[in-house]
């Protein structure tokens, strides 16, 4: 393991459980973060890819929606419902990761628009000025 790689891997470790069994093994080295976590950053990536790409976005509700199965899957596995599989927690966390995006987009361009209808240059509340 070189050291730019465990300098790496220790940084995202305060991001990341890095469970060895939760995790891609590339070239024999353990990825630097879970499959989960993995498919959140991927599918953040697409969803800036697909903001780039168009013009319309869906809801902050339907984007909400759309990401909720992960928490829904982190839930029931805290529970002891199911052990869930890698397959799982790659594609909820991929739903995660691009409509949590999205989601939180679609709402700063709606605070944005409603600070502008109202004359002011900030989406900050009054009280939360930066210095």
């Amino acid at each position: 393991m070189t050291a730019l790689y465990a300098m790496l891997f220790e940084i995202l470790g305060m991001f990341c459980h890095q469970m060895p069994e939760r995790s891609w093994i590339l070239f024999g080295v353990q990825a630097p973060l879970c499959i989960r976590c993995c498919a959140i950053l991927l599918g953040s990536l697409a969803a800036a890819f697909y903001v780039f790409s168009r013009y319309r976005l869906p809801s902050p509700r339907l984007s909400a929606l759309l990401a909720s199965p992960l928490l829904l899957d982190v839930a029931t596995q805290m529970v002891g419902l199911h052990d869930g599989s890698n397959g799982l927690r790659f594609a909820t966390g991929a739903s995660f990761g691009f409509f949590f995006l999205i989601g939180s987009l679609k709402w700063l361009a709606g605070r944005a628009e409603l600070a502008r209808s109202k004359g002011r240059t900030s989406i900050l509340p009054s009280f939360a000025r930066i210095a």
